[in-house]
C-alpha cells in the first residue's frame, strides 16, 4: 500500500511486491472540506479540486507568493510585519521583540540587562551589567584586570593574578597556606600558617619562637603548652613536624603513606595541588591545566551540566490557568546563563494543550523578560483531537538565557482550554534534559521568531519569518533542533535550512520538495513539529539557518503570534564529542510495512555506532509513521545487542509503553512523527551498535520512509539522573 493521501505523484511498493501509485495533482488543489476532522471524513482521502491560485492579497492573513510575512490587520503596527507584507525592520529599544532581536523591554542601555544591540547583557560582550564589576569584552583575561566572570582582579578571587603568589579565594587566611595578601604562608612573615608552632615575625632566635617556626620547648619528647605533638625527633616526613605541629597538607612536608606531593603553596595550577596530589579531573577544584572546575569523571574538558530528571504517573489538569506538574520537580546547580530545557511528555484529553519548563515555580522565559501574554507562547498541541484514541508526546527543546547561577528547582507547568488535560502515563515514563553550555568547548546557537502567519499548498518549502539565524560557525559536524507549532493545513511538515538551502550531509540529502522532511496531517489540528539531526562536515564560516515549511492542502498555520518557533544548532566537536548516527537513506519504501500486532521490529537503517567513555549515552530518535489502526498506538525505543538500554542501570521494562506512545490521531489514515530524547546510564565502556526499534499494537502499520527517519547516539557526561 503506498502513500494514499499524500497528494500524488509517488509510488510504493509492499512487502508482497503490490505497487500502488496515486494520482498527479495539480499543487495549487485543496480538500473540498477544510474543516473535516476526527468525526467527519477521513480528511487524507477527501476528494481534490483543481482551482485557479488567486492573486496575492497583502493582509489577508495568509502568507502568499511574493510576500515576506502577513500578519493581517496587525501588519504596519505590530513591529514585524509591514504594510507592504515585508518584513520589518527591527528596532532595538522600541520594546518588541522582533527580527534578530534576543530581547527588547524598551529599556535597553551598556548598563541594562538587555544592550543597546537587543542581546543579553552577558560576560564577555564588552557591556558592564547590572551585576558585573567590569566588562572588557574580548579583553578580559584572569591575568589582567578584568578577569574571564567579569570581576575587578584582586586578593581574593580565586585566581593567581599579577603579583600575587597564591589565590584560594575565600579559604584565604592568616593560618592558610595563603595569607590575606595573597602570599605563600613562610615562616617569618608574622602569620603562623600550617606546619608551624608560632610566628612572631623577627629573627630572633631565642625569645619562645625560634627562627624555624618552632617553640623553645618543641624536641625535648614531652608535649608542653602550646605543642600539637612532640615525638622529640627531627623528621618532618612523619606525622609530627620538627616544629612539634601535627603534619598537615599544605606545610611543605610530604607526609609518607598519606600525601602524594606538598609545596607550601596555595596555587593549584601547578604540579601539586592544596589537596597534596597531582591535578585530576575529579578532585573537585580548577586545577592543573583545566578550563573549568571538573564535574567528575576522566575528563579535563570543560564540563557543563548536563541534567536528567523522569517521572512516571498521571496527573489531571482542568482547563484555565497553568498548572505546576507535581512529579516533575528536581532540583539542579548552573554556573549561570544560558540553559537548554527539553520536554518530553505523553498528555491525552482536554483540547488546546501546551506544557512549559519553570525555574523556581516562574517561567524558565521570565529572567529573560519574554512576553508571556499570549497563553500558547510555547506552542500547542491539539490534544483533543486523539481524545478518546489516546495519547499524544509533547516535545519541546529552547534554551533560556539570563539563568542565575546556583541551585534551582526546575518544573514543568500545563495548560489547555477545554475540559480536562491529563499530563503523563503511569506506564510511560516523562522526561525533563537540561544542558548548560560554557560558551568556550561546548556552544549553542538559537533563535526564537515569535510571528506567526499561514501558507497555502505549495510543493517549494517556505521560509518562516523571523528564523534567521546567523553565525560564524567552526566547521565540521553540528546539531540542529527545530520546534515548530503548525496546524490546520494537510500534510505538512518543517525542516532546517542553510544559506538558502537544504542542509548537506554526507550521508543523505535532504530535497526541496514533499514528503522528503517526513509528514504529519495537520488536518483540523496543532501539532508540535520537533525535528533533530546531526549533519556532517560543514565548512566554516558565516553561515544562516532558517526553519521552512511545506503544505499540501488548505491554509497551514505556521506559528502565531508570541508563539515562539525555535531552531537552535549545536556546534559539536568532532574529537571530544563521540556520536553516531543511523539514517534511513531510501527514497521509497518502509522500514516496516504492515506489521504484526505487538511485534518489536528493528529499524535496519536505523543504527548508530558510539564510543562510549562517560558511561551515559544521549539517544535522540525521529521516525515517520502512516496508517496505524485506528485507536492503535506506536512507540520505538533504543537496544545495544537486542537489550533495552535502560536494562544497564536496572530499569526494569514492564510494559511496551515505557518510552511513552503516540495513539493513531482521528482514524487510520493519518500520517505522525516520533521524536524522542532521553539518556541512558551504566552504559559499559567501549564501542556499542545502538539499533532503532519500534512496535504497534495494532496489525497494521508503517514506518520509516523517504528519508525521514534517523537515530543518533551521543556519549555524554551526566552530572545527575534524577528518578
Amino acid at each position: 500500500m503506498g502513500l494514499t493521501a499524500c497528494g500524488g505523484g509517488e509510488t510504493e511498493t509492499d512487502t508482497e511486491g503490490n505497487t500502488t501509485t496515486t494520482s498527479t495533482t495539480d499543487p495549487t488543489t485543496t480538500t473540498t472540506d477544510p474543516t473535516a476532522g476526527p468525526t467527519g471524513t477521513d480528511s487524507d482521502t477527501d476528494v481534490l479540486t483543481t482551482e485557479d491560485a488567486p492573486d496575492p492579497v497583502c493582509g489577508n492573513g495568509s502568507i502568499e507568493e511574493g510576500e515576506e510575512c502577513d500578519n493581517g490587520e496587525s501588519n504596519g503596527n505590530d513591529g514585524l510585519c509591514n504594510v507592504d507584507c515585508t518584513e520589518a525592520q527591527a528596532m532595538c529599544g522600541d520594546g518588541i521583540l522582533s527580527g534578530d532581536e534576543e530581547c527588547d523591554d524598551g529599556d535597553v542601555g551598556p548598563d541594562k540587562p538587555c544592550t543597546p544591540d537587543c542581546k543579553p547583557n552577558v560576560c564577555g560582550d564588552g557591556y558592564q551589567g547590572p551585576d558585573e564589576a567590569c566588562d572588557d569584552g574580548d579583553n578580559n583575561d584572569d591575568q589582567g584586570a578584568c578577569t574571564t566572570q567579569c570581576q575587578v582582579a584582586g586578593c581574593g578571587d580565586g585566581i593567581v593574578n599579577g603579583a600575587e603568589e597564591c589565590d584560594l579565594g575565600p579559604d584565604n587566611g592568616p593560618d592558610s597556606a595563603c595569607t590575606p595578601d595573597c602570599l605563600n604562608n613562610v615562616c617569618g612573615d608574622g602569620y603562623q600558617g600550617p606546619g608551624e608552632g608560632c610566628d612572631d615575625g623577627n629573627d630572633i632566635d631565642d625569645d619562645g619562637c625560634s627562627n624555624a617556626c618552632a617553640l623553645a620547648s618543641c624536641g625535648d619528647g614531652q608535649l608542653n603548652m602550646g605543642e600539637e605533638c612532640d615525638d622529640g625527633n627531627l623528621e618532618n616526613n612523619d606525622g609530627c613536624l620538627d616544629t612539634c605541629v601535627t603534619a598537615v597538607c599544605g606545610d611543605g612536608f610530604v607526609q609518607e603513606g598519606v600525601e602524594a606531593c606538598d609545596d607550601g603553596n596555595g596555587d593549584n595550577s601547578d604540579e601539586c595541588t592544596t589537596l597534596c596530589g597531582a591535578p585530576a579531573c575529579d578532585d573537585g577544584i580548577l586545577s592543573g591545566d583545566e578550563v573549568d572546575v571538573d564535574c567528575g569523571g576522566d575528563s579535563c574538558g570543560s564540563c557543563f551540566g548536563l541534567y536528567q530528571h523522569r517521572w512516571k504517573g498521571e496527573q489531571n489538569v482542568s482547563s484555565g490557568l497553568w498548572q505546576k506538574i507535581d512529579e516533575a520537580d528536581f532540583e539542579m546547580t548552573t554556573r549561570g546563563g544560558p540553559l537548554e530545557i527539553e520536554l518530553s511528555i505523553p498528555m491525552v484529553g482536554g483540547a488546546d494543550s501546551a506544557c512549559r519548563p519553570t525555574i523556581d515555580g516562574e517561567w524558565a522565559g521570565t529572567a529573560q523578560m519574554l512576553p508571556e501574554g499570549n497563553p500558547w507562547h510555547e506552542g500547542r498541541d491539539r490534544t483533543g483531537w486523539n481524545n478518546p484514541n489516546g495519547f499524544r508526546m509533547w516535545d519541546r527543546v529552547r534554551v533560556y538565557y539570563d539563568i542565575e547561577a546556583g541551585t534551582h528547582t526546575v518544573g514543568v507547568q500545563c495548560r489547555t482550554s477545554t475540559g480536562t488535560l491529563k499530563v503523563g502515563r503511569a506506564e510511560s515514563t516523562s522526561l525533563i534534559i537540561t544542558r548548560e553550555y560554557d560558551g568556550m568547548d561546548n556552544e549553542v546557537h538559537q533563535k526564537v521568531s515569535l510571528m506567526g502567519g499561514q501558507i497555502p499548498s505549495s510543493d517549494p518549502m517556505i521560509k518562516i519569518p523571523g528564523t534567521d539565524l546567523t553565525f560564524d560557525a567552526k566547521g565540521g559536524d553540528i546539531e540542529v533542533a527545530i520546534s515548530v507549532p503548525i496546524g490546520l493545513g494537510g500534510h505538512a511538515g518543517c525542516l532546517p535550512w542553510m544559506d538558502g538551502a537544504p542542509i548537506p550531509s554526507t550521508a543523505q540529502t535532504y530535497q526541496n520538495t514533499r514528503w522528503r522532511a517526513g509528514l504529519t496531517s495537520t488536518y483540523s489540528s496543532w501539532n508540535m513539529w520537533t525535528h533533530s539531526r546531526v549533519y556532517k562536515n560543514i565548512s566554516p564560516g558565516t553561515h544562516t539557518f532558517s526553519t521552512r515549511c511545506y503544505n499540501d492542502a488548505n491554509q497551514l498555520r505556521i506559528g502565531e503570534a508570541d508563539a515562539a518557533s525555535v531552531i537552535l544548532v549545536r556546534e559539536l566537536d568532532n574529537v571530544a564529542d563521540k556520536y553516531g548516527q543511523g539514517i534511513d537513506v531510501h527514497g521509497n519504501g518502509w522500514g516496516i510495512n504492515q506489521g504484526t500486532d505487538s511485534f518489536w521490529y528493528n529499524m535496519p537503517n536505523m543504527q548508530a555506532t558510539v564510543s562510549v567513555t562517560h558511561g551515559s549515552v544521549e539517544v535522540t530518535e525521529w521516525v515517520g509513521y502512516y496508517h496505524v489502526n485506528n485507536g492503535a498506538w506506536f512507540t520505538c525505543r533504543p537496544t545495544i545487542d537486542g537489550t533495552w538500554m535502560g536494562s544497564y542501570a536496572g530499569l526494569e521494562f514492564t510494559s511496551n509503553e515505557e518510552e511513552g506512545v503516540i495513539h493513531q490521531p482521528a482514524n487510520n489514515g493519518h500520517h505522525g512523527v516520533w521524536h524522542r530524547r532521553r539518556i541512558y546510564t551504566d552504559i559499559p565502556a567501549g564501542d556499542h551498535v545502538v539499533t532503532l526499534q519500534c512496535l504497534s499494537n495494532g496489525d497494521h502499520f508503517w514506518a520509516a520512509s523517504n528519508g525521514q527517519s534517523s537515530i543518533t547516539a551521543r556519549d555524554v557526561q551526566l552530572i545527575a539522573d534524577v528518578p
